[in-house]
């Protein structure tokens, strides 16, 4: 398996994440696992965890096509150059889809439709 680096490694990284969702629970650990070995190669590595490093793997070498990474955000502690190898850590997480405006819009008219009928006031058509 060829070195990764730079980029690629957020990459392997965030599309391991995306699974999640689709993913059962009990691959978690493994998928965790893959992370970490993928900034720390001397980070444990089980056979479900290489299993997920050779996917991420595959898709790298595809190009990570029809992958969204703007679902995976990355957030850098402000400290980043601290010089202990045990100091602040970057962290991926999966971004929190937001409501569409037509969902709003919807939304805040049916909750002017309930006020209006809690407090008496109809409106009728003209």
């Amino acid at each position: 398996m060829p070195e990764r680096r730079g980029l690629t490694l957020f990459h392997e990284a965030g599309w391991i994440l995306l699974q999640t969702p689709i993913t059962n629970q009990n691959q978690w650990t493994d998928m965790t696992m893959a992370e970490w070995h993928l900034f720390d190669s001397s980070s444990p590595l089980d056979q479900g965890a290489q299993l997920w490093l050779d996917m991420a793997d595959q898709q790298a070498q595809e190009g990570f096509q029809g992958v969204d990474f703007t679902q995976v955000d990355i957030l850098t502690p402000v400290n980043q150059y601290d010089p202990d190898p045990n100091g602040p850590q970057e962290l991926l997480t999966l971004v929190a889809p937001s409501p569409e405006p037509g969902t709003l819009v919807l939304l805040g008219t049916g909750l002017l439709g309930l006020l209006g009928r809690k407090f008496g006031t109809v409106l009728k058509p003209c």
